[in-house]
């Protein structure tokens, strides 16, 4: 017979065991991606000091990695926080990772007032990773948003500044600032009209997330004056701190907030849009009003479009996060009344904004890992209208990224109730597209191209190029003889844009 002691031994031996098999299989499926986050130059400085002897220092501030997965927060604070060295300038972190799995994270010290940057200010783009095996990665920061000076405001066309708007339904107050298009005061037409969610990121980089605007504006007048797209009044719905609460359309189990969508519909649409529409000349009906946004704004622009198309005839969900609520928006879209939906859809997604893909980015560097040979692989959906093409080279020799999976689900659910493809549902899938407003602003002449094109656009020549970026041809007898990606194509840093007169003052025209 057993003694107590020798039963005891035995139970930790096999306590021991079970965990060490569990660990074995569960190891095979995961793998520990170390990030270690290295302060140079500035952010070094600002980090740290030296004592009377001068000996290092480290300052006790905080350093988090916020990203796309739940354990770094799905973007939002405080994601996983960082453990300093002795010397406080450099800084680690152990990510338990899915094998193969892709996560992108920005390095902030809190907030995002507080993010990683660039030396101009200007947001770096997103940390990229994706592990193969247990690995390191070495991620360099030189500066810190609250650091470097806010831009200069950057608005290019008329705007009115309705101040600060409350609702009773959401219990609060925002911002409202409306864009006008060129000569709208000498004129008495009456113009479409789009609601932008997160709008202070849409026109000015003073006001944006980490000062990189979408340049709606510009892109605006250019399409305008090039006669490509109708003339319409652009509002700038500022978010809020409830930001969460209301662009989603119920609380999701990785979130103490969440399910506050339906009574941010009720602002827009009982509360804001008559203000609006009472104040501008506007085409009140709802195919001439639209919603769109990015991120969870995009969400709320899919629960929108959705269950108030009666109001909102077109709603632009760029990069949504599906994911939300165990993708709970595609039963939202099943029990949906057709009579409710809107009649044109916009979804687009980028390869590397979630699930897998390839590769770090320059900002980012292995050690000692080796990355999988993969081939690009092309998928082709049922997601085209005549011409179009929606390419979307995928890392990877299976499956598409879980975003680029969710999205085209999204799109699939919205055909069952009896959308058309290419008429009323449109899905680009961008090669390289990251979740940034950096790569969104790429996206914003697609968007004004495919809900307020005129004649002289032809939808059927729009394409994504093998490099991923959207590119637009009008065909024979439109009027217009060649691609128009060039003249308002980003190049180099989203500040300097091409064509849209930024360069020069004199092209501006006064805001109101």
């Amino acid at each position: 017979m057993l003694t107590f002691k020798a039963g005891i031994v035995i139970c930790i031996a096999g306590f021991i065991a079970f965990v060490f098999g569990l660990a074995r299989a569960w190891s095979s499926q995961a793998v520990v991606l170390r990030v270690r986050v290295e302060l140079v130059g500035s952010a070094a400085r600002f980090m740290s000091s030296t004592d009377e002897s001068g000996k290092p220092v480290w300052k006790s501030e905080r350093l988090c990695l916020v990203g796309s997965s739940a354990a770094l927060g799905h973007w939002n604070h405080p994601g996983t926080a960082m453990r300093p060295s002795r010397k406080g300038n450099v800084w680690t972190a152990d990510l338990v990772m899915e094998k193969g799995s892709h996560v992108e994270f920005k390095v902030t010290r809190g907030s995002w007032d507080t993010e990683a940057c660039l030396a101009a200010g200007d947001p770096m783009p997103n940390f990229s990773i994706q592990a193969q095996k247990h690995q390191r990665a070495v991620c360099h920061v030189s500066h810190f948003k609250d650091q470097t000076p806010r831009p200069a405001h950057t608005r290019t066309g008329i705007f009115e500044d309705l101040g600060v708007v409350h609702s009773k339904f959401l219990g609060n107050s925002r911002e409202i600032l409306v864009y006008l298009p060129p000569g709208y005061h000498e004129s008495a037409d009456h113009y479409p009209v789009l609601y932008l969610h997160d709008g202070n990121n849409m026109f000015d980089a003073s006001t944006a997330f980490g000062g990189n605007e979408w340049h709606v504006d510009e892109v605006a007048q250019h399409l305008i004056a090039e006669g490509l797209i109708r003339p319409f009044i652009g509002v700038a719905v500022y978010n809020t701190r409830q930001r969460e609460f209301e662009y989603t359309h119920q609380r999701d189990s990785r979130s103490d907030s969440g399910g506050g969508a339906r009574a941010y519909a009720r602002f827009l649409a009982e509360e804001l849009k008559p203000v609006i529409d009472k104040q501008f000349r506007t085409l009140p009906n709802a195919a001439d009003n639209g919603v769109m946004g990015s991120s969870l704004g995009g969400l709320v622009s899919l629960f929108i479009g959705t269950c108030h198309g009666d109001v909102f005839g077109m709603a632009g969900a760029v990069s949504p996060s599906i994911w939300w609520g165990k993708e709970s928006i595609l039963e939202v879209i099943g029990r949906a009344d057709t009579s409710k939906l809107a009649r044109k859809f916009w979804l687009c997604m980028g390869d590397r904004e979630g699930g897998s893909g390839s590769g770090l980015n320059s900002n980012c560097y292995n050690i000692g890992s080796e990355q999988d040979g993969s081939e690009d692989v092309v998928w082709r959906g049922p997601i085209a209208f005549p011409g179009l093409r929606t390419i979307a080279h995928l890392a990877g020799k299976s499956s598409a990224p879980s975003s680029i999976a969710s999205v085209r689900k999204a799109s699939l659910a919205l055909n069952s109730k009896g959308l058309e493809w290419g008429r009323e549902i449109v899905l680009c899938e961008v090669h390289g597209g990251r979740h940034s407003e950096f790569d969104w602003a790429w996206r914003v002449h697609m968007i004004l191209l495919w809900f307020l094109g005129t004649e002289h656009f032809r939808a059927d020549k729009i394409e994504i190029t093998e490099k991923g970026k959207p590119y637009f041809g009008a065909g024979a007898g439109t009027g217009f003889t060649g691609p128009i990606l060039e003249p308002f194509w980003p190049i180099g840093n989203l500040r300097d844009l091409a064509g849209y007169g930024r360069k020069n003052a004199a092209d501006r025209q006064k805001s109101h």
